[in-house]
């Protein structure tokens, strides 16, 4: 791909863990957004984590003071959250 002299690529600014509470500002498709607005900020935090930061289910327990397996669970559960949702 080419750029224009003196340019590169386009930036990507990730959100951070606090803009991950408001999550769903940052999507375009309508079912997803209110799949998202749905749950709680643990839960947004957790999707930021997981898939943002893109950390390990042991990291992200470190960070919140859980286990690994408590982690694994409540993926799991905003998983099935949003898909009940965004499917309804």
């Amino acid at each position: 791909m080419e750029y224009p002299i003196n340019e590169g690529p386009p930036t990507i600014k990730l959100i951070t863990a606090e803009q991950a509470i408001h999550l769903e500002e940052y999507l375009i498709n309508e079912r997803l957004i209110i799949a998202i607005a749905r749950l709680t900020d643990a839960q947004k935090k957790l999707l930021y984590y997981k898939y943002v930061e893109q950390l390990s289910d042991k990291a992200i327990g470190q960070i919140l003071h859980v286990s690994s397996q408590a982690i694994s669970k409540q993926h799991r559960k905003v998983l099935s959250k949003i898909g009940s949702t965004f499917f309804d």
